[in-house]
C-alpha cells in the first residue's frame, strides 16, 4: 500500500501491497514500497473515480526517510528508518531498519512474528500527465493507454517522504487524516459504496459486501460465507470498504438532528482536556479621546471556567461474521449506525439545556437568569405582553465602564424556543409580532419542558422544567452567552475501528466526542417560566 502526499493540484491517496514486508538475512527486513499497478483513486477536481499509476524510475528517493508508525509525524512515533531504495522490475523496495527505542522495539516484534505485514510509503508528486479516458500518450520511451471509461493519470516524477508501517485491519481513514497540512488533501482509493452506489450497498449482506471488494482488487473469492467476511476483512482495503459505509451512516444520523439553541451558542476550539477558562471583560471597554501625548486607557479583562473543561462521550459496537449467520443487511447496520449517529448529536443540545435548566451561578456571583440587576427572568405567560416585555428587556441591556457609566450593547431577540406544547400558541403570536431584524425564529424544544433530560456531566441527575417556560434569545455574534467547546474544533464524532481478539472475525467501532459548555453572560438570554 502506498499513500501519496501531493501537491496543491493532487491529494492523498493508498494503494494496498500485499505481505510486502520480506524476510532477510538473520533479522534484516527489506518491503515493497511502490509498484507500477495501475489503482483506482478519486479524483477531488473532476470528482469522479480515475486510474493513477506511479512509475518507479520517477522514484526521487533520500539516502534515508523516516520508518513511522500509521503516518504520525510525530518523533514518538518513529520506529526507526529506511535506506537503501532500488528497483527490482517494476517494485520499488527499501531496508527497514528499526531502532533501539521502545516504539522501534515494539514495531520489530511485530514484523517479526508476522503481525504487520504491509507498508505505507508518503511521497509528493512533482510531475504527473492526464490522459484522457480511451486514449493513449507516450511518455519518455514508454506508451500508456487509459481505458475507455475512465482517465489514467500517470505519476512520472515523485518525491519520497516517509515510509510507515500499517497494520492489518489499520483504520485507513485514520491515515488519511495523520495529514495536517491543506497541500496534502485526501484522495481515498474508491470505496465499494463509491464505485456501486449506496443504494445497492444496503442491499447486500456483510458476505456479498466483502465479495465485491475482494473482487474489485483481483482478489480470489473464497467458496463459503466465513470465508469471503475473514478474507475480505483482512486488507486494508476491505476495512476502508466497511469503514466508509459506517462513517456515512453515523454522519448522516448526526446532521439529521435538529438543534433548538443553534445560532444562540458559539463554539470554540479546545487543545486538550486540562481546565481551560475564558476571557471576558469585567468593565465595558470605551473608546475615549485622547490629547496629543495622552495614553490610551487599559481594557480590563476578567478570566473564568465556569466548570469549563473537555470531557470525553463514547460508545462503541461489533459488526462481525454471526451478523452474517443470520443474513443481515447492510442497510440494517446503516439504520442503526445512523441512530448512533444521532444520539451523538443530541449530545450538544443535552449539555446546553442541562446548563440552562440547572441555573447555575456565573462568576459574577449571579444566576444565569435573575430578576434583579439582569431582568432576564420573568413569570409571563406566552402571550403579547410578555414576549414584547422580554424583548424590551434584552434590548436595554447595557454594561458598565469603569466610572460606572452604561455602555449600551443593543442586541435584538431573535430566536423564540417554546415546549411542543406551545409551539402553535408562539406561531399564532408572530402574526402580531415582528422587529428590525423580521420574524422571530420560533423552535421547539421538549427538554425544556417537564420530560426534562439526563445530564451528560452529573450521574443520575435529571434536569426537569415546564411545560409553561419559554426562551427569548439574541443571535450569539450580538452577544456571549451559551459557549460550547470542542477538541481541535472537531463537532462531528470521530469513528475509530478495532480489531476483534479471541478468533472473532469482524471489526468495533467507538464513536467519541469530546466535549465542554458553558456560559459566560445571561444578558442575552430571557427565560419565563409561564406560570403566571
Amino acid at each position: 500500500m502506498s499513500t501519496a502526499i501531493c501537491g496543491a493540484p493532487s491529494r492523498t491517496q493508498t494503494r494496498e501491497i500485499p505481505l510486502s514486508i520480506r524476510s532477510g538475512i538473520g533479522r534484516a527486513r527489506t518491503a515493497v514500497v511502490a509498484t507500477e499497478a495501475n489503482v483506482e483513486v478519486y479524483d477531488y477536481r473532476s470528482g469522479k473515480i480515475i486510474l493513477e499509476r506511479l512509475l518507479c524510475d520517477g522514484c526521487d528517493a533520500p539516502e534515508r526517510v523516516p520508518l513511522l508508525l500509521d503516518h504520525d509525524r510525530s518523533i514518538l512515533a518513529t520506529a526507526g528508518s529506511c535506506s537503501g531504495f532500488r528497483r527490482e522490475g517494476d517494485t520499488l523496495i527499501c531496508d527497514l531498519a528499526f531502532s533501539s527505542t521502545e516504539t522501534g522495539q515494539n514495531a520489530s516484534t511485530l514484523v517479526n512474528e508476522g503481525h504487520i505485514r504491509a507498508v505505507s510509503v508518503g511521497y509528493r508528486i512533482i510531475e504527473a500527465v492526464e490522459i484522457a479516458a480511451g486514449r493513449s500518450k507516450t511518455i519518455g520511451s514508454r506508451t500508456f493507454t487509459a481505458p475507455a471509461d475512465r482517465p489514467l493519470r500517470v505519476v512520472s516524477s515523485w518525491r519520497l517522504m516517509e515510509v510507515s508501517l500499517v497494520p492489518i485491519g489499520a483504520d485507513a481513514a485514520a491515515q488519511i487524516r495523520s495529514y495536517p497540512h491543506s497541500s496534502e488533501r485526501t484522495n481515498m482509493p474508491a470505496t465499494i459504496s463509491q464505485t456501486i452506489g449506496q443504494r445497492d450497498v444496503r442491499h447486500m449482506t456483510l458476505a456479498q459486501f466483502c465479495a465485491v471488494g475482494l473482487q474489485s482488487r483481483n482478489r480470489e473469492i473464497p467458496d463459503n460465507d466465513r470465508d469471503v467476511i475473514r478474507a475480505g476483512l483482512s486488507s486494508v482495503g476491505g476495512v476502508a470498504d466497511l469503514q466508509a459505509i459506517v462513517n456515512t451512516a453515523v454522519l448522516d444520523g448526526y446532521r439529521s438532528v435538529p438543534d433548538s439553541l443553534s445560532g444562540i451558542y458559539s463554539v470554540v476550539s479546545l487543545p486538550n482536556f486540562i481546565a481551560a477558562e475564558l476571557a471576558s471583560v469585567t468593565t465595558a471597554p470605551r473608546l475615549e479621546r485622547l490629547s496629543r501625548g495622552q495614553t490610551a486607557p487599559h481594557v480590563q479583562f476578567g478570566f473564568g471556567s465556569q466548570g469549563w473543561k473537555l470531557v470525553r462521550f463514547g460508545a462503541q459496537f461489533v459488526i462481525d461474521e454471526r451478523d452474517e449467520l443470520d443474513s443481515m443487511r447492510i442497510g440494517v447496520f446503516s439504520a442503526a449506525l445512523a441512530e448512533v449517529g444521532r444520539a451523538a448529536r443530541r449530545l450538544i443540545p443535552d449539555l446546553l439545556w442541562s446548563l440552562l435548566l440547572e441555573n447555575p451561578t456565573l462568576d459574577d456571583g449571579l444566576a444565569i437568569f435573575e430578576a434583579g440587576t439582569k431582568a432576564n427572568l420573568g413569570t409571563a405567560v406566552l402571550a403579547a405582553t410578555g414576549l414584547k416585555a422580554a424583548h424590551g428587556a434584552i434590548g436595554d441591556q447595557v454594561t458598565y465602564d469603569a466610572d460606572g457609566i452604561p455602555t449600551h450593547i443593543g442586541m435584538v431577540a431573535r430566536y423564540l424556543i417554546v415546549p411542543p406544547k406551545l409551539f402553535q400558541t408562539a406561531k399564532e403570536l408572530m402574526h402580531d409580532f415582528t422587529t428590525n431584524e423580521g420574524d422571530l425564529i420560533v423552535r421547539q424544544e421538549s427538554r425544556m419542558g417537564t420530560k426534562g433530560l439526563l445530564d451528560p456531566l452529573s450521574d443520575g441527575v435529571i434536569r426537569t422544567g415546564k411545560d409553561t417556560n419559554w426562551l427569548l434569545a439574541a443571535p450569539a455574534e450580538q452577544g456571549p452567552s451559551l459557549v460550547l467547546g470542542c477538541l481541535n474544533g472537531r463537532l462531528e464524532p470521530q469513528v475509530r475501528q478495532f480489531s476483534l481478539g479471541q478468533g472473532e472475525w469482524g471489526l468495533g467501532f467507538d464513536i467519541t466526542m469530546d466535549l465542554a459548555a458553558t456560559v459566560v453572560d445571561g444578558k442575552p438570554l430571557y427565560w419565563s417560566s409561564g406560570t403566571g
